[in-house]
C-alpha cells in the first residue's frame, strides 16, 4: 500500500519533465502517525529527490520536492547566471521607512538596463521574504528571477515593522492604502529612478494580486502586472468560502459538536455583518468589529468601494494571471475562472494554470482547504516555489 501511494504521488508530480525511467526509496523516518519516505526519481530529462508523507493508513498526505530536476540539456534563459544584492529603504526619511532588498543581475548598468519587478505581499504581516511556515516565497522569486536577468525589489511589509504605530495612528480608519498600496507605489518609484532598470513590473501575490490594478492606477504606472493567485472578488467572499469549506468538512467528519456549531455561528455572523458593510456610514464601519477577520469593518468597506473591476477596466498594460489548480485559498474554479471571463478577450493578457500547485505555488495533492493548510504546514523546509512557474514569469517578462 505504501509503495502504491508513493508511486501515485510521483506520477501526480508530472510536470513535463520526461518519462519516469526509475525511482527508488532511499530512507524513511516516522513522526507521530506519519511516515516520511525519501525517494529519488529518474526521468529522461534529469533526476530529483522528494519526500513523500504517508499517514497511518498508507494514504499520501504530503509530497515535497527537495530539489528541482537538474538537466544538462536545459540551457539557462539568460547569459548572466549570478546577481548582486543591495539594501534599500522604502519610504526613506518618513515615519514608515522599510528595509528592502534589490537583487540585480550581474552586468546590469545604465548602458545595459534590465527589466525590474516589485513584489507585493499577500494578507498578513510579512517580512521581505514573505516567510510563511518556514518557506521564503519572495526570496525564491527574487533568487530565480535575478539569476535569469530580472531585477527584483522586495521589502518588509509595513504592518510587519510598524504594527503598533499603525494601530495608534489610524485605529479603526486603517485601510489597504496604509497596509499595502502606498509602499508598492514607492517601490515602483524607486525602481523607475534607477538607471539600471528599464521597464518596471509588479508581481502581486494573493492580496497583492487583488490590489494590483488599484496600485497601478494609484501611481504605480507599471509596464505590466503579474498576478499570483489573485482575484477579482472581495476579500469577504474569499474568506467566507475558505471558512465554510473548513467547517463543512469538519461537520461531515465529526458531526455537530458544540465547538463546530459555535464556529458555524461565527461564520454566519461574519457573513451577516459583511453583507451590511456597504450600507454602513463611515462612522458605523469604524465602530463595528468583524468576526473571524478581526479589525474594523471600515477596512473592508474601503476595499469594497474600490473594486478590482473598476481599476482593471482602463488598464492597457500587459498582464500575466497565474494560478495553482490545488489552491484552496484562492480557487481556480472560481477566482481564476472569473479573471478569465473578465480579461480573457484582451490580447495582452496571458493565463497560466498549474496542476497540483497550491497557494504557495508549491506541489500539493490536497483535496480541500483543510488538507491544503495541513500539507502546507507539514511541508519540509527547503521546499521552494515551483521553478517552472518562475521560468514562465521570466519568459513572459522578457517577451514584452
Amino acid at each position: 500500500m505504501q509503495n502504491a501511494g508513493i508511486g501515485r504521488a510521483i506520477e501526480i508530480y508530472n510536470f513535463t519533465r520526461g518519462e519516469i525511467t526509475d525511482f527508488s526509496i532511499g530512507s524513511y523516518q516516522t513522526q507521530g502517525d506519519f511516515t516520511i519516505f525519501t525517494t529519488t526519481v529518474t526521468r529522461t530529462l534529469g533526476t530529483a529527490s522528494f519526500n513523500v508523507v504517508l499517514n497511518a493508513g498508507g494514504e499520501v498526505v504530503g509530497f515535497h520536492s527537495l530539489d528541482d530536476f537538474v538537466s544538462a540539456t536545459t540551457p539557462p534563459l539568460y547569459e548572466l547566471p549570478t546577481y548582486t544584492s543591495e539594501s534599500v529603504i522604502i519610504g526613506e526619511g518618513t515615519e514608515w521607512a522599510l528595509n528592502g532588498m534589490l537583487t540585480l543581475p550581474v552586468g546590469a548598468s545604465a548602458d545595459t538596463p534590465v527589466p525590474g519587478v516589485v513584489l507585493v505581499h499577500g494578507s498578513g504581516a510579512h517580512d521581505m521574504d514573505m516567510t510563511i511556515w518556514g518557506h521564503r516565497l519572495f526570496f525564491d522569486v527574487a533568487d530565480f528571477l535575478s539569476e535569469n536577468g530580472i531585477a527584483v525589489l522586495r521589502y518588509d511589509k509595513r504592518n510587519f515593522v510598524h504594527h503598533a504605530r499603525l494601530t495608534q495612528t489610524f485605529g479603526s480608519s486603517f485601510t489597504v492604502w496604509e497596509e499595502v498600496i502606498e509602499d508598492a507605489v514607492l517601490g515602483a518609484q524607486l525602481l523607475r529612478a534607477d538607471p539600471r532598470i528599464s521597464e518596471v513590473y509588479m508581481l502581486g501575490w494573493s492580496l497583492g494580486g487583488v490590489l494590483a490594478p488599484r496600485i497601478h492606477a494609484s501611481g504605480g504606472n507599471f509596464d505590466g502586472l503579474i498576478l499570483f493567485a489573485g482575484s477579482s472578488r472581495t476579500l469577504v467572499d474569499i474568506v467566507y468560502d475558505q471558512f465554510m469549506d473548513d467547517i463543512t468538512r469538519a461537520l461531515g467528519i465529526f458531526g455537530e459538536l458544540p465547538e463546530l456549531t459555535a464556529m458555524l455561528e461565527e461564520i454566519e455572523s461574519f457573513a451577516g455583518i459583511a453583507a451590511s458593510i456597504p450600507m454602513m456610514t463611515d462612522d458605523e464601519a469604524k465602530s463595528t468589529t468583524v468576526p473571524i477577520l478581526g479589525g474594523y469593518a471600515y477596512y473592508l468597506k474601503e476595499m469594497m468601494a474600490n473594486p478590482f473591476e473598476y481599476f482593471v477596466e482602463n488598464i492597457t498594460v500587459p498582464m500575466l494571471v497565474m494560478q495553482g489548480r490545488n489552491d484552496f485559498q484562492v480557487l481556480a474554479g472560481v477566482d481564476f475562472a472569473l479573471l478569465q471571463e473578465l480579461l480573457g478577450e484582451r490580447d495582452n493578457v496571458a493565463f497560466m494554470l498549474y496542476d497540483y500547485l497550491d497557494h504557495f505555488f508549491m506541489p500539493s495533492i490536497a483535496a480541500n482547504f483543510s488538507e491544503h493548510r495541513d500539507v502546507a504546514m507539514m511541508r519540509l523546509l527547503g521546499t521552494r516555489v515551483y521553478e517552472r512557474a518562475l521560468r514562465d514569469v521570466v519568459e513572459w517578462m522578457l517577451a514584452q
